[in-house]
């Protein structure tokens, strides 16, 4: 799980610093968008975050089994 771990902490900044980030006026006297809002910013951060979660549990489970299958 220390990989899904290393996964987390990566995409939580990457998760923070695109909300915080602003870029780029889309209009005049608007202020600028977050990074967040852009949807390719989206399609790159999204899937990391489904997949750190995904390997997060995917390793615990398999942790689990390993112990049960260990025991006895």
């Amino acid at each position: 799980t220390r990989q899904a771990q290393g996964l987390a902490l990566a995409v939580t900044v990457a998760t923070r610093y695109s909300a915080i980030r602003r870029q780029g006026h889309i209009e005049m006297n608007v202020p600028e968008v977050q990074v967040l809002d852009y949807q390719t910013q989206q399609y790159r951060i999204f899937p990391q975050i489904a997949q750190a979660y995904a390997f997060l549990f995917t390793g615990l489970e398999v942790m689990e089994m390993y112990k049960k299958m260990s025991a006895g």
